[in-house]
């Protein structure tokens, strides 16, 4: 491995992030690298062997992004754990995920919430921009909408969209098995619409500081074909404020982390309140590496918020919630430019 402070750094990180065999093979995958030509010993040595490869051939700066992505899981309450998706039954999925059989009593509401659990799953995506993951989801036929900083670099460098790839029902693989999905391009004229991150994002929660009312960290990608068709979108509420948001609501989110399947999340007293001026959604949903830009919904699967990121602590204090764009500011913020809204009616028929 080269003697340097970044290299060392880096793969100090990895050591803190990569538990298994399986995840080190994923990394490896995201890179283009052959695991098989790393170390057959130590996860230690493997990480040292990754990135002393990805850096001789000019990717260190794409496992630098990937591992930014990884650390950012926000277990907030361990009695209710992400469940992946496909450990679930068909048939009363409620049943094994904790925190849902004591919400979900009604039978009526039981057979609706089953319906609607095995529609939305269908409509959430991992996204891979240029090797970094995040997640999506299908809010019309050929149209995902994610964070903005998963693709800023790229919008921002006038990147083309065949370096951002979308896979629906996606599994990552094993050691010894391959990832598999649904594949999907975007677009050359790849992004619709989108509303820039805010570098209040990026500082310790401070009340007083709120990001700018036009910073949603948003953007509508365009695919080159219409998978909506078959999988269904989940719909943009026509009349969803943040006064519906009550404290101690229960939420739902769907979540593809970097290195994991999808995977549902539930906290039975998930609204936590809003920031200042209403641009963030406080909420404490247990959350992974790679999960920002995942549909947040409330008990009955109507769409209330995406999920952005976790909120730094300040000096002396550890907050235990994350934060979501609601999803009335981001429906506001583009019907309410003309431009985008004519593009928008004429394209996608909103």
């Amino acid at each position: 491995m080269p003697d340097s402070d970044r290299t060392r750094a880096l793969a100090d990180l990895l050591l803190a992030q990569v538990k298994d065999e399986d995840e080190l093979v994923r990394l490896h995958r995201q890179l283009d690298i052959d695991a098989n030509a790393t170390t057959r010993g130590r996860i230690d040595q493997r990480i040292e062997d990754l990135v002393a490869n990805a850096d001789s051939i000019g990717q260190l700066h794409r496992l630098e992004a990937i591992v930014r992505s990884l650390p950012v899981d926000r277990i907030l309450d361990p009695d209710h754990p992400p469940i992946p998706v496909r450990k679930l039954p068909e048939r009363k999925p409620w049943i094994e995920i904790p925190g849902l059989a004591g919400v979900i009593r009604d039978p009526s509401v039981q057979i609706v919430w089953e319906q609607k659990f095995h529609a939305m799953k269908r409509r959430v995506c991992r996204i891979s921009a240029d090797g970094i993951p995040g997640t999506g989801f299908l809010v019309a036929k050929n149209v995902i909408l994610t964070t903005y900083h998963l693709v800023d670099r790229l919008i921002a460098g006038q990147r083309p969209g065949g370096m951002i790839r979308v896979w629906f029902d996606y599994d990552p693989g094993t050691a010894t098995t391959e990832p598999s999905g649904e594949l999907h391009r975007l677009d050359a004229d790849w992004w619709i619409a989108y509303s820039k991150s805010s570098p209040v994002d990026d500082l310790p929660d401070d009340p007083r500081v709120t990001p700018h009312p036009d910073h949603l960290d948003y953007v509508l990608l365009r695919l080159a074909d219409a998978p909506g068709f078959a999988r269904g979108v989940v719909s943009m509420p026509a009349d969803q404020d943040n006064g519906n948001l009550m404290p101690g609501l229960p939420l739902i989110m769907l979540q593809y982390a970097a290195l994991r399947p999808l995977e549902i999340a539930v906290s039975p007293e998930g609204v936590v309140g809003f920031n200042e001026n209403g641009t963030r959604l406080r909420h404490r949903l247990n959350t992974l590496g790679s999960s920002s830009g995942s549909p947040i919904f409330d008990m009955n699967w109507n769409l209330v918020a995406m999920h952005r990121g976790f909120v730094r602590s300040p000096p002396g204090v550890n907050l235990d919630f994350n934060d979501a764009i609601p999803i009335g500011r981001i429906r506001d913020h583009f019907l309410n430019n003309p431009g985008v809204r004519a593009r928008l009616h004429r394209e996608v028929g909103w």
